[in-house]
């Protein structure tokens, strides 16, 4: 099940579209037909329109389309690996019903795919976020980017600026007032031969949309992004979200800490990238 806060006017289409990446498009037929999406409450169909407020209740079946893989679970810690699409609100509430109470650590966006850490104690909640904020979990990601970056290894560095009011970011060259210090490693992995590539990308610092925003400002956006990159460039790949995903976390823990059995362990996620036919 996946409950939905509408935020703006528009079709039932759109939105299903928009929030609900992991289940195929089809599928909004048959779910309405039976009965399967509500809005407030109320059967919906397939042309509704929606108004901000309206609350939308997405119900499939979740062994075929699950919102997540388990990766890793002891008694201290649950690794998962979140589909595309899926929030990070939605993702809480699912694992909360399931299994009780549970301590988020950090989050990934929506259209973000990969690894995300829950906490089982409060207690161990404390510790990892100790060590995120110490820099002892090391995270990497995988992405498509426009473009083929060249040198194919950098560390990017540069300044970070958040706009309070609509949540995005600017990436600048030099200091400037509220801006935070940002350091970005990329690897080429594969250039693709369809005008986009892969890359390996470690991040140092940990800051609001950091990966997107900084392969941006270098000219190499990552393909599907909206917020960050080219609406003309993502239609003519035919892609709508951010090809971005988390695909490994390795920890570091002293051997003082409870969680000292997983240090310089790493937990992965596999992501693969297939060349695109652009329009």
């Amino acid at each position: 099940m996946k409950k939905i806060t509408v935020k703006a006017p528009g079709s039932l289409k759109a939105l299903f579209r928009e929030e609900c990446t992991f289940l195929p498009p089809y599928m909004l037929q048959k779910l309405c037909e039976k009965k399967d999406i509500k809005i407030n409450g109320t059967p919906a169909k397939p042309q509704a329109t929606l108004f901000a407020g309206d609350e939308v209740t997405v119900f499939f079946n979740e062994e075929k389309f699950p919102l997540m893989q388990p990766v890793f679970e002891d008694e201290n810690v649950l690794i998962v690996a979140k589909k595309r699409g899926v929030s990070y609100e939605n993702l809480l509430t699912y694992l909360t019903e399931k299994r009780g109470e549970i301590y988020p650590v950090h989050r990934l966006d929506t259209n973000t795919a990969g690894l995300i850490i829950f906490a089982k104690t409060a207690a161990i909640e404390g510790e990892l976020l100790s060590a995120m904020k110490e820099r002892r979990v090391q995270k990497r990601y995988l992405c498509r980017v426009y473009g083929v970056p060249n040198p194919p290894h950098a560390t990017l560095k540069h300044y970070l600026v958040k706009n309070a009011k609509t949540g995005l970011v600017r990436v600048v060259n030099r200091p400037e007032p509220d801006a935070l210090s940002i350091v970005t490693e990329y690897d080429l992995v594969q250039n693709l031969g369809d005008g986009t590539s892969v890359l390996s990308v470690l991040l140092h610092t940990g800051r609001t949309h950091q990966i997107r925003a900084h392969l941006a400002h270098i000219g190499h956006f990552i393909v599907g992004d909206g917020k960050y990159g080219r609406g003309e460039i993502n239609k003519r790949y035919g892609r709508e979200k951010q090809e971005l995903s988390a695909v490994s976390l390795t920890f570091t823990f002293a051997e003082t800490s409870p969680l000292c059995y997983l240090s310089q362990k790493t937990f992965t996620y596999e992501e693969v990238f297939y060349p695109l036919q652009p329009k």
